[in-house]
């Protein structure tokens, strides 16, 4: 339960389940404060594999990239901390490059275009662990209300401190108008841009939270049965400074900006 006494349970992770996309991106500030990103299939098959995180947990709070010596990335991981015994089957690399969005500038534009590319200066090795999630072509696919997605992250529990090991919440999509009756009226205006997803519960203590920022938000395409990345954790509405687990979150939704993604990708070298 959170401080209020609401239920804020969800499902852990386990080894070799099928959220074997999501990575870490470990950024220290003083506070060793760490976040997650998630890693597109697209990154395969350039090979260099390219992460995609939302664009505030790679710059500061006026959109300025941050240095990339700053980040690793960490793939394979069911457990929060970098170098954790208990993640064997673990693989880290550094980032050669960071890429926003030039339109992207923080609050200043309601966090618009929330989202980057980081790019490692290796490729990671594929097996039972470490699996990359669809991105090819999902500016085609369509999602509808009540379709549901599967999000994860080591993002704050009930004791407001990050979960030690990876947990996974299954949210419902909610289309626009759903979405802005449930959502704070003001808070909505300002934020619920044409360039987010809703997802989400109201008043059902289950929601994303803060450390979730910049994972993946997948649904299964009934065509091909495979998972794609729709939208990447973005921003959400408070409650007394602390994330609000009774509402829904809106995420960047990537095929807003698929050339964006697919045109950065395609100007990598091959290795």
């Amino acid at each position: 339960m959170d401080k209020w006494g609401n239920s804020t349970s969800c499902q852990e992770a386990t080894d070799g389940s099928f959220l074997t996309y999501t990575c870490a991106k470990f950024y220290e500030t003083p506070f060793g404060y760490k976040k997650t990103i998630l890693c597109l299939d697209g990154s395969w098959i350039s090979p260099q594999p390219v992460c995609q995180p939302a664009a505030h947990c790679v710059t500061n709070g006026y959109g300025d990239v941050m240095p990339k010596e700053k980040y690793r990335v960490g793939a394979g991981k069911l457990y929060n901390t970098y170098n954790d015994s208990r993640d064997p089957d673990a693989q880290h690399l550094e980032i050669s490059r960071i890429i926003i969005h030039s339109g992207y500038k923080g609050e200043n534009r309601r966090f618009q275009a929330d989202i980057a590319l980081l790019v490692t200066n290796e490729s990671f090795i594929l097996n039972e662990w470490v699996q990359p999630v669809c991105f090819n072509d999902v500016n085609t696919i369509h999602l509808h209300a009540g379709y549901t997605g599967v999000v994860a992250g080591w993002g704050a529990t009930e004791n407001g401190l990050r979960s030690d090991k990876l947990k996974i919440l299954e949210i419902p999509y909610k289309y626009e108008t759903t979405c802005a009756q449930e959502l704070p009226r003001e808070w909505a205006n300002k934020y619920a841009m044409i360039d987010k997803i809703c997802a989400g519960f109201f008043n059902m203590s289950m929601a994303v939270c803060k450390g979730d920022s910049g994972g993946g938000l997948v649904f299964k395409n009934p065509e091909d049965n495979r998972f794609y990345v729709h939208g990447v954790v973005s921003i959400g509405p408070a409650e007394k400074g602390e994330c609000n687990i009774q509402q829904n979150s809106l995420y960047t939704k990537v095929a807003f900006y698929y050339e964006f993604l697919e045109r950065d990708q395609q100007k990598l070298p091959d290795r």
